[in-house]
């Protein structure tokens, strides 16, 4: 009998010592928040704008050798073209990755108005409003997320009808890509 007994005194306390368990834990998770913590997340906030402005410089300077490789390719496929080579894949290509990088240029200026003036930040770059402030970062880091992809996107049929007229051409050697945003 005294076994019997055993196995559930053991389950309720268990059970019990779960239940006080789990309410420790939603009880520190439902306690405010000090003012410590409240600066510590301020202070994260500050920084990843300025990571972020940094970052939307990158994309620009990178954008601006983009533009300048595609002309360099330009002035490439004009002079295989005036040679007699049929360059017609690397027009189209490069006619793409023009519109591509118009498009990233496009989604770098959205980046670009959203942190010329952060809601969220004074014009010190320091936290006003937390919650509007994650917002803010979160927008902008879309949006150059978005430049990175289109960028990407559009160097990527460009580099294989260069590859490809490479193969095609003894001895020609295509122009060295830009680092993409």
């Amino acid at each position: 009998m005294m076994f019997r007994l055993t196995r559930p005194i053991r389950f309720a306390c268990v059970v019990l010592f779960a239940l006080l368990f789990i309410g420790q834990i939603t009880g520190a998770a439902a306690a405010p928040r000090d003012s410590t913590q409240n600066q510590r997340d301020n202070a994260t906030l500050e920084r990843t704008l300025q990571a972020q402005l940094r970052r939307l410089k990158v994309q620009d300077q990178r954008l601006k050798r983009a533009d300048q490789f595609a002309d360099t390719v330009e002035r490439v496929a004009r002079q295989q073209k005036s040679q007699g080579r049929d360059v017609s894949q690397i027009e189209t290509a490069l006619a793409n990755y023009r519109k591509g990088i118009a498009d990233a240029r496009a989604a770098w200026n959205t980046a670009d108005k959203i942190l010329k003036q952060p809601a969220g930040f004074d014009a010190n770059g320091k936290v006003t409003d937390a919650t509007q402030a994650q917002k803010t970062l979160r927008e902008a880091n879309a949006a150059m997320q978005k430049v990175s992809r289109l960028a990407w996107n559009a160097a990527r049929e460009l580099r294989a009808a260069l590859g490809k007229f490479r193969s095609a051409t003894p001895g020609f050697v295509p122009p060295a890509f830009p680092q993409m945003p």
